[in-house]
């Protein structure tokens, strides 16, 4: 132990000492305070100098090599207490600097109880995010945990997650193992939201930390968040239900979705009732990969490169086909709610996106669509789409008709839970949209 300060105390001298930092004991059980205040002078022994320890050396001891020994030891004692940013732990998943300076901003600032993480794309956010969760979990092992994720996301979540050791229990419609009564829960904001879900996890009581990924995806249109959908009013209910000094940690790298007033009414949640706009400075916390260095302080990514395009004429017939796409999925003119009419936008561009990919991108989500529509074998013009389609993702050029659709079907099933996560879905009637059977024209372009 350390000598720290010397004081009276009721005319005895008595002692503060310092021990090392707990990490220094390994993953023993019995691990001492790092001040013991207040011990009597008398209960405390002195620590032989270099000279005394020498000079107490057997004559069959080597003092030079005893010496070399002390000094490892003492250099190892001093990287325990000067390594602030954990470097030195053996971890099962790679650590970036940025990833572990980030973990350290934040616990070493009051301001950031609630904070938005809005690293660009690429820079490993769910590391970051779990590990501040186990080092707030070393510090208070009995912490309640939610984490709030679009259902596609939930899995590779989890597996992180169990790769750090941080044992959260997944709550999905699909393979889930957790109840709303367990303390680490990953669980689906789509299942969350769900009419037969809402109350109950509004009533799971105060969550110590609440995490959102994909945060963008709560919405409220309007000034000061007073329509606010189902996504919003479920965090905003679960934040209001927390104790004085719960954290609150959004993820997104793209929080702003060009809708200021969208944006802003996400950044209110980041703000107690009683705190001016101001106190929201610095929650927001926004780096691309040009602000990235390595441990020694190297670029770790490379320098952006932006190359002209090239471009290629398809055909007549391909932009036809596009052009057909682009009026099968557009959205209607019609009195539909708003929620509809941008669900049907979404769609659109989604369906865009896979056809100006490549005409195999195309086809393939068209003939998911259909089989997501109810589609069977025994049409003709559905039979074909599939024989076209082949080789589909990793499948043989040969693949049997009959094989291919079954997993195709097998693949869309699973995807049902996660459909349409990257909008916000029929939120009122908690429907999911499902194309109607009309793809036949498009299928046989």
């Amino acid at each position: 132990m350390a000598f720290l300060r010397e004081h009276m105390d009721f005319g005895l001298t008595s002692y503060d000492l310092v021990n090392p930092p707990r990490r220094f004991w390994s993953t023993q059980q019995n691990t001492y305070a790092l001040v013991e205040q207040g011990v009597d002078s008398a209960r405390v022994q002195l620590a032989q100098t270099p000279a005394q320890l020498l000079l107490a050396l057997h004559t069959d001891e080597n003092p030079a090599a005893h010496s070399r020994r002390s000094l490892a030891r003492l250099f190892s004692f001093f990287l325990v207490c000067e390594d602030p940013q954990r470097k030195l732990d053996a971890r099962n998943v790679e650590t970036l600097a940025h990833q572990v300076s980030l973990v350290q901003h934040i616990l070493e600032n009051d301001n950031l109880k609630k904070v938005l993480i809005a690293d660009e794309v690429g820079l490993g956010k769910t590391i970051e995010v779990g590990l501040l969760i186990s080092e707030l979990a070393k510090r208070e092992p009995g912490l309640r945990i939610l984490y709030l994720a679009p259902a596609r996301l939930v899995t590779n979540v989890r597996r992180e997650f169990d790769r750090m050791g941080l044992n959260f229990r997944q709550w999905t419609a699909l393979n889930g193992d957790a109840r709303l009564t367990d303390t680490k829960i990953l669980a689906s904001l789509q299942r969350a939201v769900h009419k037969g879900n809402f109350e109950d996890v509004i009533k799971t009581g105060a969550w110590d930390v609440i995490v959102v990924d994909e945060c963008h995806h709560l919405s409220a249109w309007n000034v000061g968040g007073t329509d606010p959908r189902l996504s919003y009013r479920l965090v905003k209910d679960l934040i209001g239900n927390q104790q004085p000094g719960g954290r609150v940690i959004f993820l997104s790298g793209t929080p702003h979705q060009g809708n200021i007033t969208r944006f802003e009414n996400l950044l209110l949640l980041l703000k107690d009732e009683t705190e001016i706009p101001e106190s929201l400075s610095g929650r927001v916390v926004y780096r691309t990969k040009e602000d990235i260095r390595d441990w020694h302080n190297n670029r770790l990514f490379p320098s952006r490169s932006v190359n002209d395009p090239t471009v290629i004429d398809l055909g007549t017939g391909y932009r036809a086909w596009v052009k057909n796409i682009h009026n099968y999925y557009k959205p209607s003119l019609d009195n539909e709610s708003k929620i509809r009419h941008r669900a049907a936008g979404w769609r659109c561009a989604q369906a865009l996106q896979w056809a100006v990919s490549s005409p195999q991108a195309g086809l393939g989500y068209l003939v998911r669509q259909a089989v997501r529509a109810g589609w069977k074998l025994g049409n003709p013009v559905f039979e074909q789409a599939l024989s076209a389609l082949r080789p589909y993702r990793l499948g043989s050029p040969n693949e049997n008709i009959a094989s291919l659709f079954n997993r195709i079907h097998r693949e869309v099933g699973d995807s049902i839970d996660i459909y349409m996560e990257d909008i916000e879905f029929e939120e009122e009637q908690n429907k999911i949209y499902f194309p109607d059977r009309n793809l036949e024209n498009l299928l046989t372009q």
